[in-house]
């Protein structure tokens, strides 16, 4: 949420890389739950995290309310964003994602300077899942594969990602290259999953026209009616009962078929009661 306003006073980010081992910190929570709440610390290390950003460890204690929020030196500038980090056996310790981390996503993002509110921080956390999603999906397709199918699963799982993000032809064209990779593989059963998966993963995110000229490529008449089936619940379960039907009664096996068929009638069931 946003107040309208002129001349409002704003926080200065300030440099990271001139934070020091030991410098005092503090953390004021900016959530409307929390606001005002502050916690104090000291930087107690720098940690690496995954994709290659190095993070200030920080004392001060970053509760569920504080994530996201500034992170203030003695100069009242913010030099990092809080953020809780995982390393392993149930331990949780407490970080700052340095300013100057921030300064860069501001600028992939083209942000326009804006004050402090309690949702602030979050376009830097959707920005920065962009950017290493970015980053691995180009390391994915340079770096060759021990399994095709595990290339194959993460592009589905990064399609997927991108179709929550509202990233349509992204999607389409991640699908696309899985597609590629599938039809490379030399083992027919292995081919056959990586094509149905493929197809039931564009069913799932809405692009059931793509999903079903997928399905046609599957040579298995059993494994075929299988994914008719699952593509078919999951357009009833996406509102489309019209079309789902007309899916269901093209399937040639009638296990599958009666499988679809009682999908698509739960699926009716589950939207009347909505």
């Amino acid at each position: 949420m946003q107040d309208k306003g002129n001349n409002l006073p704003f926080v200065s980010l300030g440099d990271s890389d001139k934070v020091k081992l030991g410098e005092a910190i503090c953390v004021i929570a900016s959530q409307p739950s929390a606001a005002g709440q502050i916690s104090t610390g000291i930087v107690s290390a720098v940690r690496e995290l995954k994709g290659g950003i190095r993070a200030l460890q920080i004392t001060a204690p970053v509760a569920k309310e504080s994530i996201g929020a500034p992170v203030f030196n003695k100069k009242a500038e913010v030099v990092g964003v809080a953020d809780v980090y995982s390393i392993g056996d149930g331990q949780v310790v407490s970080i700052a994602i340095p300013s100057n981390v921030v300064k860069e996503l501001l600028k992939q993002a083209k942000a326009e300077v804006q004050p402090l509110s309690g949702d602030y921080f979050a376009p830097f956390a959707h920005v920065a899942a962009q950017a290493e999603l970015d980053k691995t999906y180009k390391e994915a397709l340079q770096t060759p594969q021990a399994g095709e199918d595990e290339l194959i699963r993460a592009l589905i799982k990064i399609a997927q990602s991108m179709a929550k993000a509202g990233q349509t032809d992204r999607v389409l064209a991640t699908f696309n290259i899985a597609l590629q990779f599938s039809q490379k593989i030399s083992d027919r059963d292995l081919q056959s999953w990586a094509t149905t998966e493929i197809a039931i993963g564009l069913a799932r995110v809405g692009q059931f026209d793509q999903a079903l000229q997928i399905v046609q490529k599957v040579s298995d008449a059993r494994i075929k009616s299988n994914t008719l089936s699952e593509v078919a619940i999951t357009m009833a379960r996406a509102g489309k009962l019209d079309e789902s039907l007309k899916v269901a009664q093209t399937i040639q096996d009638p296990l599958a078929r009666l499988d679809a068929l009682a999908g698509i009638i739960n699926a009716i069931n589950v939207q009347k009661q909505q």
